[in-house]
């Protein structure tokens, strides 16, 4: 289940860059289309005085890439964090810390998954 969550989360965070990339050379292509170069330069000179960056030829305001910096960091700490909590959890009530079964041997191996539970 530990594996599921971060592989989870992984996945859509690989997704949400993706998304963003087609969003911005979708945005982009429309900007050609639309013909507004002298608008661009226009943005483009006064970009950053004005707290915008050009991606992809598009002006966005700092805050926009800056923010999902923020959201990824915080949903790969959170993963993390999940992680422990579930595992503390398991280890409270006697299960296995990797699958979750009812631990009824303190040695040997866990008959769901295989790994190692006790000293021996």
């Amino acid at each position: 289940m530990v594996r599921r969550i971060a592989t989870t989360v992984t996945a859509l965070l690989v997704a949400f860059g993706i998304y963003a990339t087609f969003v911005c050379l979708i945005l982009h292509r429309l900007n050609q289309m639309i013909h507004v170069t002298v608008v661009q330069s226009t943005v483009a000179k006064n970009a950053a005085a004005d707290g915008y960056v050009l991606i992809f030829g598009v002006p966005i305001h700092y805050s926009v890439p800056l923010t999902a910096a923020a959201t990824a960091l915080a949903l790969l700490l959170l993963a993390d964090l999940m992680a422990r909590l579930r595992r503390t959890r398991r280890a409270q009530f006697d299960e296995c810390v990797e699958c979750g079964r009812p631990i009824t041997s303190w040695r040997g191996r866990c008959p769901g998954c295989g790994v190692r539970v006790g000293p021996g």
